[in-house]
């Protein structure tokens, strides 16, 4: 019923400017009779498409498709986007996201007709994430080394093979947190760590390469939806 997380922003994503002002004024809400503090609608709308971008990379989920459909119904009526919403996801390049996603759960999920401000969404980009959700979401099946690899691919894409590795053999490399004079050599230790993961994938008789030619797709959608 309720789901934790660590983080509102992420690297590549700050909504602080909203959640801590929201996280200030924030409101009381129930489930099953339990009170709880929460976001106001403005910062928790946010959240959930901060939410959907970050799970998009390596497969969205269908619960977190329906997390965004459940709060649009009760909260992002026409009157609420065209005040206050629509400005704020344009700000943070997630307008694009919430038009493609809304219209999806329209026309596939049930979410009632009478929200009209999803109406211009193009309808072959909501093929496409459609596509996505299908191929990857957590229906029960998960291929999470594939989903991992395709997530990989598309930030290589995005920011180059030795930019990609430099940045996770920083972020994870703990002997480089205690010795700086390490940094030249963080992209060659996270190479390695990259190669000895992919053995033990060929080892256990997964093949992640074939997924190279879907992450290529799904960078191309995730462009079209505005996330890079």
């Amino acid at each position: 019923m309720i789901e934790l997380h660590h983080r509102f922003s992420y690297e590549d994503l700050d909504i602080e400017d909203f959640v801590q002002p929201g996280i200030q004024n924030a409101e009381r809400g129930t489930v099953e009779g339990h009170a709880f503090p929460m976001l106001p609608r403005l910062a928790n709308g946010l959240v959930l498409l901060a939410h959907m971008r970050s799970h998009i990379r390596v497969g969205l989920g269908l619960r977190q498709m329906i997390d965004w459909m459940m709060y649009v119904e009760r909260e992002l009526d026409d009157a609420f986007w065209a005040s206050e919403f629509q400005a704020a996801a344009k700000a943070k390049k997630l307008d694009v996201l919430a038009i493609t996603a809304t219209r999806l759960c329209q026309k596939y999920l049930g979410l009632p007709e009478r929200i009209t401000w999803c109406a211009e969404a193009d309808e072959a980009l909501c093929e496409l994430l459609l596509e996505s959700l299908l191929a990857s979401g957590n229906f029960g099946v998960k291929d999470s080394a594939g989903n991992h690899a395709q997530g990989i691919g598309i930030n290589i894409r995005n920011e180059g093979l030795f930019p990609y590795l430099q940045r996770v053999g920083e972020r994870d490399w703990e002997l480089y947190h205690r010795h700086r004079w390490l940094r030249p050599f963080a992209w060659l230790r996270e190479g390695l760590v990259f190669f000895q993961k992919y053995v033990e994938l060929l080892r256990k008789g997964k093949n992640v390469l074939p997924k190279r030619s879907q992450s290529s797709d799904r960078y191309e959608m995730l462009k079209k939806l505005g996330l890079y």
